[in-house]
């Protein structure tokens, strides 16, 4: 696949990425905010993320790499693109918290353009 899009992942922060990263040819962007405290903050505290670990989410504060930092896997790393929440992200309907990445006014400006592919032909 050309490239895949995560919005607020409830996976933890240092959730190893790079299958799925290898799996990607372009790059793999991720949408994240410091304002999702309840369900990505509290929420995975307490219940866990997907991948069972009871701490915040990377939607919360994005992903970390887990060290040690091998060349392979820092190859695949370079393919991942971290976009935190903006202010101006509001004016979508996107305001930071749980609700409101899958806003079709934010997906229209903020994730589309992301998936298009430069030669559609060539698919």
């Amino acid at each position: 696949m050309e490239a895949a899009v995560l919005l607020s992942p409830a996976l933890s922060p240092r959730y190893d990425l790079t299958p799925a990263l290898r799996a990607v040819k372009r790059e793999m962007v991720v949408f994240w905010s410091p304002l999702d405290v309840f369900v990505l903050g509290f929420g995975t505290r307490i219940f866990g993320t997907i991948d069972r670990i009871k701490s915040v989410s990377a939607g919360l504060v994005g992903f970390r790499m887990q060290e040690p930092r091998d060349e392979a896997k820092q190859l695949q790393y370079a393919k991942l693109r971290q976009i935190r929440w903006t202010p101006a992200m509001a004016r979508t309907g996107y305001l930071g918290g749980h609700v409101g990445p899958d806003n079709p006014a934010f997906l229209r400006k903020y994730v589309v353009p992301l998936l298009r592919v430069a030669d559609p032909e060539h698919c």
